[in-house]
């Protein structure tokens, strides 16, 4: 392999390399290294065709400083596995990746080997290629290549994956996702079994209008603005809710688009009549809407009594923000408190602050620690009161009622979250 000048304007870039997006603040930073230093490692061309095998953002620098030539390392009769596979290693190794890209590297480098070596089977001696190959290939442990090439059939699947920032926030997202994945097929074979069984079904019981009455747990699988008519007025002491705000995590969760403010209007003022008078009222609300005033003036438009406080929950696992010079660090959620015209007296003080972990693992993104929400309904409600939730997500409002001996009734449009609840509240 040689190194000599090439002509910077004469290298052709195919556009369907691998890597499709590139960290301007790389480039710079690549950029006033490669001027102080000069280029250190050379790009790699074809040296039939003057196709770049590997180098893109060195090129995209040089340009930047003005370069009209560059270093180049010269290969000659290249076949496209090699090409594919020099530009695969150098861009993995290089570290200068977004987790989808890498990840997607990796599993593409995977299958190249496959494809040439054949697939190794489990337990077979006969050769071939095989996870055990890729993981010494990249330097890495068998147990990392297996949860990346995992992770990047993930993000095949769901390419809203890829989006997320790091690979942490990637391989906690598809944690997440086989969890409900799990718990929807444990309520679908319950659900088999109960009708194979001939006997009412979880859901079919839930629903009925008995298990309104008779049930200390009432959960079903509908809107809350089509349930809430289902109630008697004046029968809920207290409300407790993180309504949809359509924040960051709403297009993986897949959220519908149709929700949001006015959304939470509607059931606001749906519930109003069913509220006892003097109930108590937490929302949890994205900050943004808060300190805008957005919260205030709707709660006011429905009629209901603010208080001037909020509650706080504080994360203290949350890492500091990716910009600590330029924004405060987001760990902590609000909640408004207000009522239904004055508010009966609280139960027990409270602090404002309330700092707590999740215990387990957190299915929900938007998912609260019930010792947070325990607190709150301990303020707000005695034993055999009725608490309300009706955004309920994976159920930890009625897991809290359930040990304190709270009635709860719980709504849930999305059927995938219904099923989580189902399960966290050990109804199937």
């Amino acid at each position: 392999m040689k190194v000599e000048k090439v002509r910077i304007d004469d290298i052709i870039i195919n556009p369907d390399r691998q890597r499709k997006t590139f960290d301007e603040q790389y480039i710079d930073d690549l950029s006033e290294s490669m001027r102080l230093v000069g280029l250190i490692h050379p790009i790699v061309i074809d040296d039939n065709d003057n196709i770049l095998i590997s180098g893109e953002c060195r090129i995209r620098a040089a340009r930047q400083l003005g370069w009209s030539e560059i270093d180049a390392s010269l290969k000659s009769n290249l076949s496209a596995w090699e090409r594919e596979i020099i530009e695969l290693e150098e861009n993995i190794r290089r570290k200068a990746l977004t987790p989808a890209e890498e990840l997607k590297a990796k599993s593409t480098l995977d299958k190249l080997y496959r494809e040439k070596y054949g697939s190794a089977e489990f337990g077979s001696n006969k050769g071939g290629w095989g996870i055990k190959d890729t993981a010494q290939l990249l330097g890495i442990s068998l147990g990392a290549a297996s949860e990346d090439l995992q992770l990047a059939r993930a993000i095949e699947n769901n390419p809203e994956m890829g989006k997320l920032r790091t690979k942490v926030a990637i391989r906690s997202e598809f944690k997440r996702q086989q969890a409900i994945k799990s718990r929807q097929l444990l309520v679908l074979l319950k659900e088999r079994k109960d009708k194979d069984d001939g006997v009412q079904t979880t859901t079919d019981r839930l629903n009925s209008k008995e298990s309104l009455v008779n049930n200390n747990i009432y959960i079903i699988n509908i809107t809350a603005a089509q349930g809430i008519g289902r109630l008697l007025d004046e029968s809920i002491h207290c409300l407790i809710t993180d309504p949809p705000w359509q924040v960051m995590h709403d297009e993986i969760a897949g959220s519908d688009p149709n929700t949001g403010l006015e959304l939470t209007e509607q059931v606001l003022r749906l519930l109003k009549p069913k509220l006892i008078t003097g109930a108590h009222c937490w929302m949890f609300c994205a900050m943004k809407h808060l300190i805008k005033g957005t919260i205030y003036n709707l709660l006011l438009d429905c009629g209901y009594n603010v208080f001037e406080q909020v509650l706080l929950w504080t994360k203290p696992t949350v890492a500091h923000s990716s910009h600590p010079y330029r924004e405060i660090k987001g760990d902590y959620e609000p909640a408004v408190f207000f009522s239904k015209g004055e508010a009966r007296d609280l139960l027990k003080p409270i602090f404002s602050v309330q700092e707590a972990r999740i215990v387990g693992h957190r299915i929900h993104p938007e998912q609260k620690p019930v010792s947070v929400l325990k607190t709150i309904i301990e303020t707000s409600t005695i034993e055999g009161e009725t608490v309300i939730d009706p955004f309920c997500g994976s159920g930890q409002v009625g897991v809290a009622c359930k040990e304190l001996k709270r009635k709860v009734i719980l709504f849930e449009k999305q059927k995938h979250w219904y099923d989580v609840a189902l399960t966290e509240l050990g109804l199937v």
